[in-house]
């Protein structure tokens, strides 16, 4: 019952994620691999999104400039994620809410 309430409420938009899906714990994913993809996503859908959760370093953007432009357009929480604590902790310093370390374990992802 908890499941189905958890994917009716918290929509998730995932920016770069590998290896597996988010949407195993019952939450409603958008799924991006491209920065600008991203952002075009937000904008249309404003109110669409509870959480963001995105790599530091994306194909088409500095992941810390993807950031900047979440923080300046829309208020939503960010989750960081990279290999190295000190990177993402840079994203803390500079806006995101959270990290996780890759690779991500999923008790992490229910924590959030």
């Amino acid at each position: 019952m908890l499941r189905t309430c958890l994917y009716e409420e918290v929509n998730i938009l995932v920016v770069l994620m590998d290896g597996w899906l988010i949407s195993d714990l019952f939450f409603s994913v958008t799924k991006c691999n491209r920065a600008e993809t991203a952002l075009s996503v937000l904008r249309e859908n404003r109110n669409g999104f509870d959480i963001i959760i995105k790599d530091v370093h994306m194909p088409d953007k500095d992941g810390f400039k993807l950031l900047e432009h979440i923080g300046l357009e829309m208020d939503l929480p960010v989750i960081m994620m990279y290999d190295r604590k000190h990177v993402v902790m840079k994203g803390v310093t500079h806006g995101a809410c959270d990290y996780l370390i890759k690779p991500v374990r999923i008790e992490a992802l229910k924590n959030i």
